[in-house]
């Protein structure tokens, strides 16, 4: 839904910025206003790839042109889900008009839109579900899950450790975990609990959490 929402908004839009390009003069050359309204006649009938190749004969001219060329690029692109060349164009057009022009926000959706296609996932900022909220924990030790010992790191537990090479190989007691395998957890000191931080949200009582991405057209 959000989709269909926001392309036909674009596509409002492509209406709009084509009938502002036929009643204001503009200083642009003829051979640009051919190209950039054949692009966008082919993007309002969905033939993007036609639309593609007006939008490379547009930028071969090597001519001024409207800075929302580059928006409606990034839109074509994203419909022949070529990301990478979509979020180009929106960041070209954000570059040129900034932050607040007519296109600004929506190219900022797109940019959103394509990071989370390229991640796989979108993050979301959400309470913390190890610690309620509340920044802090106070109970079974998340590090060595309330036994309050772990396998040493040093000898991966075996309480050797081997020294020299293949022809020569020395086994001597770790020096860390004094040849049990066994040490202290680090986070509860052996105690088994847990207290103070919370190690998900750092304190912050807010996660980040993953959720699938928007549909795609």
């Amino acid at each position: 839904m959000k989709t269909t929402l926001l392309m036909r908004f674009v596509f409002l839009g492509l209406f709009y910025t084509l009938a502002q390009f036929h009643s204001t003069a503009v200083p642009y050359d003829s051979l640009v206003i051919r190209q950039y309204q054949q692009a966008k006649d082919w993007m309002l009938v969905g033939q993007y790839d036609s639309a593609h190749a007006a939008f490379k004969r547009l930028f071969a001219l090597q001519l001024t042109i409207p800075d929302e060329a580059a928006y409606y690029y990034g839109v074509n692109q994203f419909q022949r889900k070529k990301y990478k060349q979509a979020k180009q164009g929106f960041e070209k057009y954000l570059k040129l008009r900034g932050d607040s022009a007519v296109w600004s926000d929506s190219s900022f959706v797109f940019i959103e839109r394509v990071d989370c296609i390229e991640r796989g996932y979108i993050e979301v900022k959400d309470t913390c579900g190890w610690c309620k909220g509340s920044g802090h924990v106070k109970g079974k030790c998340y590090t060595c899950k309330g036994i309050g010992k772990l396998y040493c790191s040093v000898c991966q537990g075996k309480g050797v450790v081997v020294t020299g090479g293949n022809m020569s190989q020395n086994y001597q007691a770790c020096y860390k975990c004094s040849g049990t395998g066994i040490v202290l957890c680090s986070t509860c000191n052996g105690s088994t609990y847990a207290h103070g931080e919370c190690p998900t949200c750092k304190g912050n009582g807010i996660a980040l959490k993953r959720k699938p991405c928007p549909g795609t057209p």
